[in-house]
């Protein structure tokens, strides 16, 4: 879903920038008569969609790691992307807003993008491109990034309240949120908890209003000048009113709301981008022959899916030892707050804890109602477990030496290991021995214990082959290796998360691109998860879930 949404997301920004485009400029009359050419070859979209594919370069620029998110850095990633998007425009011929052009000249010249940005301007381009910013970024990053870019270009400080604004509206509703009257009225909350008014919280105030006005004659279009400062979305707080106005009140046909934007009078093809962009992150599907005659329409699919791999939330979650209510809580948890996150659990389910088998029946429930949304691997104790159903060896050891907090055995009544083996539900053994002993979701690269600096593909061959140590008593490293918990290699392209760590002094251990999330349900204590990319520590406690690790 999330993937779904960035793609759709992306398609609505440059669908609706096209049909605007021939329409930009034009006063309210003439743009609600002008015809817009729909066929493959006519559809054109303006630098609205150009610069956002080029921010969109600058967010996969980042390093892999965004919870040390630098502003400098990105800004230094911004400005170079923003230099070859120029240069684009200027070979393309077209006609860029004058405002970025200026500013992306003056950082050429300085390189410090507190100090580029055109003074007094909040014109609309720096609200229009923020797209990418949502679909690879979270939480303090996602504002921090959105505040570089528009300050680059535009330095007035509606620019960057605005961009701050379309973003975090962007990012809830790429999460799951529905698009609502409720989540505008959020983000205007928003504004006024930091302190912030202005031109920007009248824009939402009036698109509150807009959007609730019944239709006149059925086909009402907006008013431009109902939006403060009513300039036919020139400038970024009434492109962003106007733009949600139509997102709102025509939401249940997308391409509606998209030419009720595009057809106001003005800069309509702006305001078409950013309605395209919310509905398309709200889950509008696109008809296919509008999509058909986008242009660059690969390209665009393309950065909406490398976005979305950095950008998807994962709930990791470390050992869970026998406690079915710690994962219901944290399943509840993201339900609520990150309902489009990927849930992880780490592994060892099994042993040292009260209640295993009601443990092993959460999983299989989730597994089979969830699909691809809850992906769980395979720990150490639980390759134990499936070692000791088929080895009386492997039964005898595993039942003396790893089960002192809560004996699987035991807790399904049986001694030895033939009863162990007639009394273990066949549910439960065919979930274990299905489950993978990694998961790579592109960006997090998540295991039971960890892995040893170096190229990483190699140690992911074996684990992916499910191929045991050749000495009969030796389990993976990589499930069973405690040493791995602070080990980590600059090289890597992923970030690298674990549990089974339950001596660390600390409840997590970080680094660039690396997590490890200490595990203490095997000794009664609480269970840790983080959510990803937000870097939010929850801890579950016999009291519930609790922010902080």
């Amino acid at each position: 879903p999330f993937l779904r949404r960035c793609r759709a997301s992306f398609q609505g920004l440059a669908l609706g920038n096209a049909f605007g485009a021939p329409l930009e400029g034009l006063s309210a009359p003439a743009a609600r008569r002008a015809p817009v050419d729909l066929r493959p070859g006519a559809l054109r979209w303006t630098e609205d969609t150009r610069i956002s594919l080029h921010l969109a370069e600058a967010v996969l620029d980042l390093p892999v790691d965004d919870a040390a998110f630098e502003a400098d850095l990105f800004g230094l990633h911004v400005g170079e992307r923003f230099l070859a998007w120029a240069d684009e425009c200027r070979a393309a011929g077209g006609h860029p807003g004058r405002t970025s052009i200026a500013g992306v000249g003056r950082w050429s010249r300085s390189r410090d993008w507190r100090a580029s940005g055109v003074a007094g301007s909040d014109g609309c381009g720096a609200v229009t491109r923020v797209a990418p910013l949502a679909m690879g970024l979270a939480g303090a990053a996602l504002e921090e990034a959105a505040t570089v870019q528009a300050r680059l270009t535009h330095a007035h400080p509606n620019a960057a309240e605005a961009a701050r604004a379309a973003a975090w509206i962007h990012r809830r509703l790429l999460d799951g949120a529905p698009l609502s009257r409720a989540l505008v009225a959020e983000a205007r909350s928003r504004l006024a908890g930091r302190g912030a008014g202005g031109d920007v919280a009248r824009a939402l105030d009036d698109a509150l209003a807009l959007a609730g006005r019944g239709p006149e004659r059925g086909e009402a279009w907006l008013d431009g000048a109902a939006v403060h400062p009513g300039d036919g979305g020139w400038r970024a707080p009434s492109a962003l009113g106007l733009a949600l106005a139509a997102a709102l009140r025509w939401r249940d046909d997308p391409m509606k709301a998209i030419e009720k934007a595009a057809r106001i009078g003005g800069d309509g093809d702006s305001t078409a981008a950013l309605c395209g962009m919310f509905l398309g992150a709200a889950g509008a599907a696109w008809p296919e022959e509008a999509l058909s005659a986008l242009p660059q329409r690969r390209r665009i699919e393309d950065l909406a899916r490398r976005l979305a791999v950095r950008g998807r939330p994962v709930l990791a979650i470390a050992d869970l030892h026998g406690h079915p209510d710690a994962l219901r809580a944290l399943v509840d948890r993201a339900d609520r707050e990150a309902p489009e996150a990927l849930i992880a659990p780490l592994g060892d389910y099994c042993d040292n804890g009260p209640d295993v088998p009601g443990l092993l029946d959460l999983l299989v429930e989730l597994a089979a109602r969830r699909g691809d949304r809850f992906r769980p691997i395979l720990g150490n104790h639980d390759l134990a477990c499936l070692r000791a159903l088929r080895d009386d060896r492997w039964f005898r050891n595993w039942h003396h030496y790893w089960n002192p907090g809560g004996s699987t055995p035991a807790q399904v009544g049986a001694g030895d290991p033939a009863a162990f083996r007639a009394r273990f539900p066949a549910r439960h053994r065919a979930f274990l021995a299905a489950l993978p002993w990694f998961l790579d979701t592109g960006r997090y690269l998540l295991v039971h214990a960890g892995l040893e600096p170096g190229p990483l593909e190699a140690q992911l061959a074996p684990l992916r082959r499910k191929q045991l140590p050749e000495a009969r008593d030796h389990m993976p490293q990589a499930l069973r290796d405690k040493r791995r918990s602070r080990l980590a290699d600059p090289r890597w392209d992923r970030v690298v998360v674990s549990g089974h760590h339950a001596g660390m002094p600390a409840p997590a251990f970080t680094a660039p691109n690396r997590i490890t999330l200490r595990s203490d349900a095997c000794s009664g204590g609480p269970v840790r998860a983080v959510l990803l990319p937000h870097r939010r520590w929850w801890t579950a406690t016999a009291r519930g879930v609790v922010e902080g690790a």
